[in-house]
């Protein structure tokens, strides 16, 4: 099950990770390597440990890892270096070629290179829409948004490119069931391997 809730940002904030493709590489007798991509979209994982939480903190942490069932449920986490999109192009991303839905995306990009991400977990009250040319803001009357899948729906026919600039989130989940709590100091804490994976969709 998916908890809409966002890990605490104080807690999330300054974590260790990124995301990790699958590649098996085989060196052939030559020298010369044969490489092997097992996914085509990477996931993400992070490792949020702690040498010391104060009170707060593991209150949180610990309310957190509970409610989630450690391995059991996911919910939100913000990557803080990599939690924006700007000005990214929608109307490529039309589901079932009917113009009206359109799934957010967010492309990398270096020189004619591109990498598109999927986004399912936007931050409510983030996302605005602009007309790519004019630079000018779509009513939000004119669609609805499905913040959990990151669906885009129109009211009407699009007709014109159209941009959008959000923020998301990542679902991930704890990738361990125990907790390792220490109690270091009287109101000082620490826990160690507190690592996140995501989990896709």
């Amino acid at each position: 099950m998916f908890l809409n809730i966002r890990l605490p940002d104080d807690i999330s904030y300054g974590a260790v990770g990124g995301p990790e493709f699958s590649t098996n590489i085989t060196t052939l007798n030559n020298g010369c390597e044969h490489r092997n991509i097992n996914w085509n979209y990477p996931r993400h994982l992070y490792n949020i440990s702690y040498d010391i939480l104060n009170k707060s903190m593991i209150k949180s942490l610990l309310d957190f890892f509970l409610i989630a069932q450690g391995k059991a449920h996911s919910f939100r986490f913000r990557d803080w270096l990599d939690y924006e999109g700007q000005s990214e192009l929608i109307t490529q991303s039309s589901i079932n070629d009917d113009k009206k839905t359109f799934q957010i995306n967010k492309t990398y990009k270096i020189n004619d290179l591109t990498f598109t991400r999927k986004i399912t977990k936007l931050v409510n009250g983030s996302v605005k829409i602009f007309n790519k040319d004019k630079k000018t803001l779509v009513e939000n009357t004119d669609y609805t948004i499905n913040y959990n899948s990151g669906l885009i729906i129109f009211k009407n026919l699009v007709t014109e490119d159209l941009v959008a600039d959000f923020e998301f989130d990542v679902p991930v989940r704890f990738d361990h069931d125990h907790c390792e709590l220490t109690i270091n100091k009287i109101a000082l804490y620490s826990w160690k391997g507190i690592k996140l994976i995501e989990v896709m969709e």
